[in-house]
């Protein structure tokens, strides 16, 4: 009896006995490595795991798979796929530690043990059913070394973001904005109830759960999940175009080329956690299902409710950012009424705007128990219409477009799209030539020449990079040879000159900067700037943690003084532009607030003060004096002797 069960489950017995092994020689390697040798903590467990995988590699190779794979290429292949199941069911086995020990607060013993388990069981399956199956790893091999070089695409931007585990420095301004709702919406507050910004309620959704996630580093787990998902998505779409997956690799590279600048402040820092980041892969995700549509005819209805869904999430967060909607939307109308398809476009409306609705309802019924919902129509509808016209114009919009579209690739997919639709003109050239035009138009709608901006640029060229990578020259199985023909030749010479012109040299400083970061090698990457400590020390020497304080404009700096200082807002204003000011009496609101609390500290911007004699009179009659800048302390100062360039903290020496 007992010969039977060993012979029926020897696989399963003999890779828990090699299992146990493997775990002894991590050990010993460890021990040996940092007691013996004296190395770090980081190169022992390093090295410990190296010779773990290569012994459990080989033990479950020769004794529990039996493995029939020869030659270095098929040996290889199976390293490889055992190597990268081990490094996934690692990072598995610390995300289930993290989430249910750091996050939820489970016994860690009882979780760590329960992980063990899932992790075996996940390995056991993968060698049995993958990794050591020779005609199922061939193709793992090619899917893995595909979804590796994805990844390292979406890491290397990711890490360019100041949120990110390598920096720790101020960020930008709106995502400290964000940021400051989140925790509004945490502490039990409303959005444009307690806190005015003109962005939609999703996205102070997003930051809340973030936040909840972990308070500094959230922003970037939601930033590295939306630049993931979005690079896979420009991948499967260039895939779609019949791009060999080397020709789709370039296009994805391609069309991300820019982001680099995009993902940028306009004083050379990096974004982080901007709305038009997080509506790229409702985006992108979009445009594979549209791009499907129009070539098979057809669509089931489960896509549909998910574009409507997609679309609700990118107006829930910032409306311009819907023109792929918009655009496809009438494309599809014309092409249903011209096609007389009038019950599938009847169908189509219907389970789009129950898509939409998923996603606002909630929402909406969320704010209205709250009693948000007015505010959030007169600050995310009605202030926004006056934002975009702050700077209205054609001339204001035309400079916006030239600014944003200096990239050359850019100007490159312009110029290859423009030449599409005057030559070749299919059905699909016109249909993203549309969509090109019209998303163009939204990224530059709004008259400043921001370059966050520019990330709704880079949606537009996703199809003629696309395009353009399937002319280049592919390697085939018959003789062995790269084959072109010479209608490719022009847009081949063309694309080498965008590679050699921009493409690698961005990517080189990408890389250059993401290795600078890891190591360490600029002093600014791992601190916040100096003028933020040093306003957020004087705030915190000046008040207690349950005062209040209160900023007037100034620069983007200004919304940082809150999350370092570790205080909150006397008023719903944690930025006060002259816009907001003249926006529906906002100005009497703010200052009638400070007038009934007179918090002990204002902040404000020189260039704001220099303007404003409303604010100069209130810190006058007040009794303010400066405690920072250092050089201004204790004084008053006149209209014309306030710095542009600083950030002046006031003081109500009453309170002392």
């Amino acid at each position: 009896m007992l010969k039977k069960l060993f012979v029926k489950y020897k696989d399963i017995i003999s890779y828990l006995f090699f299992g146990v092994c493997t775990t002894v020689v991590n050990i010993v390697a460890y021990w040996l490595c940092a007691h013996v040798a004296h190395l770090s903590t980081i190169v022992s467990t390093s090295i410990a795991w190296v010779l773990a995988v290569a012994f459990a590699y080989i033990t479950n190779r020769l004794w529990v798979f039996h493995s029939k794979a020869k030659g270095k290429k098929a040996i290889f292949r199976e390293i490889c796929s055992f190597t990268a199941c081990r490094l996934l069911t690692g990072f598995l086995d610390i995300a289930i530690m993290y989430i249910f020990v750091d996050r939820l607060h489970c016994p860690d013993l009882i979780i760590k043990i329960i992980s063990n388990i899932i992790v075996i069981i996940v390995n056991y399956v993968a060698s049995k059913l993958v990794i050591f199956n020779e005609k199922e790893n061939s193709s793992i091999y090619k899917k893995s070394l595909v979804f590796a070089a994805l990844c390292m695409i979406a890491l290397s931007l990711a890490m360019l973001s100041d949120w990110g585990p390598w920096r720790h420095r101020d960020g930008f301004c709106d995502t400290n904005v964000y940021k400051y709702v989140g925790q509004t919406i945490r502490e039990g507050g409303m959005p444009y109830r307690d806190v005015f910004d003109h962005k939609g309620p999703l996205l102070y959704v997003m930051q809340a759960a973030a936040g909840a996630v972990n308070e500094y580093r959230g922003e970037w787990i939601l930033e590295v999940g939306a630049i993931t998902i979005s690079v896979f998505a420009i991948y499967c779409f260039a895939r779609r175009l019949k791009c060999k997956p080397v020709q789709a690799f370039l296009a994805t590279i391609a069309v991300l080329t820019p982001f680099y600048v995009f993902y940028t402040t306009n004083d050379g820092g990096h974004v982080g956690g901007c709305c038009c980041l997080y509506a790229m892969p409702l985006v992108t995700i979009s445009l594979n299902i549209f791009l499907k549509y129009f070539q098979t005819g057809r669509i089931k209805n489960l896509m549909v409710w998910l574009c409507g869904v997609l679309c609700g999430a990118a107006l829930m967060i910032r409306p311009n950012l819907a023109a792929v909607w918009v655009a496809f939307g009438i494309v599809i109308l014309v092409k249903c009424i011209k096609e007389k398809k009038i019950r599938d476009l009847v169908r189509f409306i219907i389970l789009f705007i129950l898509g939409v609705l998923t996603v606002i309802i909630p929402l909406v019924i969320w704010l209205a128990v709250n009693g948000a919902l007015a505010d959030c129509i007169e600050q995310f509808i009605e202030y926004n219409l006056v934002y975009s016209g702050e700077r209205g114009g054609i001339a204001a919009k035309v400079d916006v477009f030239f600014y944003l579209f200096a990239q050359p690739v850019l100007i490159f997919s312009v110029i290859y799209m423009i030449y599409r639709l005057l030559t070749t003109r299919t059905k699909l050239d016109v249909y993203f030539g549309i969509f090109f035009a019209l998303n163009t138009l939204t990224a530059i709608m709004s008259g400043f020449p921001f370059p966050h901006y520019g990330i709704i640029a880079v949606y537009g060229i996703i199809y003629p990079c696309a395009m353009i990578c399937t002319h280049l020259p592919e390697h085939t199985k018959k003789n062995g040879r790269w084959h072109y023909t010479k209608d490719d030749a022009l847009v081949l010479v063309l694309f080498l000159i965008a590679i050699i012109g921009a493409i690698f040299p961005t990517w080189s400083m990408i890389i250059r900067k993401d290795l600078d970061t890891y190591l360490g090698r600029k002093e600014d990457y791992n601190k916040n700037s100096i003028a933020t400590v040093a306003m957020a020390n004087t705030i915190q020497n000046y008040t207690d943690e349950d005062d209040e304080i209160a900023v007037y404009n100034g620069n983007s700096i200004i919304p940082h003084v809150f999350l370092h200082s570790n205080r909150r807002s006397a008023t719903r204003f944690i930025f006060f532009t002259q816009t907001i000011e003249n926006f529906k009496g906002m100005g009497d609101e703010y200052f009638n607030t400070l007038e009934a609390k007179k918090p002990k500290i204002v902040v404000a911007g020189g260039k704001a003060l220099f303007y404003s004699e409303r604010m100069r009179d209130y810190l006058t009659n007040n009794g303010y004096r400066i405690v920072y800048p250092q050089k201004e302390v204790g004084k008053t100062l006149k209209e014309n002797e306030y710095n542009f360039e600083y950030e002046y903290i006031y003081y109500r020496p009453a309170d002392k």
